[in-house]
């Protein structure tokens, strides 16, 4: 499968433009331009689904993710968010 329809099964998040931005099924941003990046939003098709760059090998071999999003921020997972408490960014 390629990217356009890899990027066709990534989660649609309400309030924002699915053509623009989705989530891999980890629940990591990725933004649509970004495929092939690795950047904080890229992303690479595996297995004909969406995955954050760092999740690909996850999304491929069914192992742990390593990158999930904490509101609008994409996180390490099991990484304490140094901003959790704070009010302005």
């Amino acid at each position: 499968m390629d990217a356009d329809g890899a990027w066709e099964r990534g989660k649609v998040v309400e309030d924002y433009d699915p053509a623009i931005i989705r989530k891999d099924g980890f629940g990591a941003w990725i933004y649509r331009d970004h495929h092939g990046w690795q950047s904080h939003f890229g992303w690479t098709a595996c297995g004909g689904r969406p995955f954050q760059w760092m999740n690909a090998d996850a999304g491929r071999d069914g192992g742990p993710c390593e990158i999930t999003s904490n509101g609008r921020r994409n996180v390490p997972v099991g990484v304490p968010d140094p901003y959790k408490d704070r009010t302005e960014y």
